[in-house]
């Protein structure tokens, strides 16, 4: 019985690590989505407009819509990634905005020894938040492939930030101008940024 037990055990161990493995490849197509360049100029006269709160110091708000943000997105471009054993090179990034939340799409392909390569597909859900002079995110959760990764894994998870550095490292300029500001409150179709300076 004891050897019946260990077999069902180690049995269900390997099927977990293949079921892990084959969630965790399986990547999407990438989508065929070019901006409007309306919607760019828009997301462009947005970010000088936030800008402008913050060096006057006025009271404001500033409304982005989902597709002036994913312009904005899609106009960044990707480092050249480091040399290394690993290796991951980010191709095409995306997002879309949920009740309070933001979910970032990101393909890619991971470079294994310089031969072996597999495109990579990631999701990152984050709650943005203003506060105390700081911009940050709050994560809520991911995933690699199709298999879901919990919150408290995607703060922890090396691989997960370092992936995702590389397209938040390209908005420092954005994230400094953000910390300086107020509130930002997102729905499905928009993100409000607000500017309530503290009376002198």
């Amino acid at each position: 019985t004891g050897k019946l037990v260990r077999t069902l055990v180690e049995l269900a161990l390997l099927i977990g690590v293949m079921l892990t493995f084959f969630l965790s490849w399986q990547v999407p197509p990438m989508p065929a989505n070019k901006p409007r360049n309306d919607d760019l100029v828009a997301s462009d006269r947005k970010r000088s407009e936030l800008s402008n709160l913050v060096v006057r110091g006025r009271a404001g708000q500033v409304e982005v819509s989902e597709q002036q943000l994913k312009a904005f997105l899609n106009s960044l471009s990707m480092d050249a990634p480091a040399s290394g054993w690993i290796v991951f090179t980010p191709q095409t990034v995306r997002m879309e905005l949920r009740e309070g939340s933001v979910r970032i799409f990101l393909w890619g392909e991971l470079r294994l020894g310089g031969d072996l390569k597999k495109q990579v597909y990631m999701t990152y859900d984050t709650i943005p938040r203003i506060g105390h002079g700081q911009f940050s995110e709050e994560p809520q959760g991911g995933s690699i492939g199709s298999l879901p990764i919990l919150p408290l894994l995607v703060s922890k998870a090396d691989i997960v930030r370092s992936f995702m550095a590389g397209v938040f490292a390209k908005m420092d300029n954005d994230r400094r101008t953000l910390s300086q500001l107020s509130r930002v409150t997102i729905d499905d179709r928009k993100v409000t940024i607000e500017n309530q300076p503290k009376a002198r």
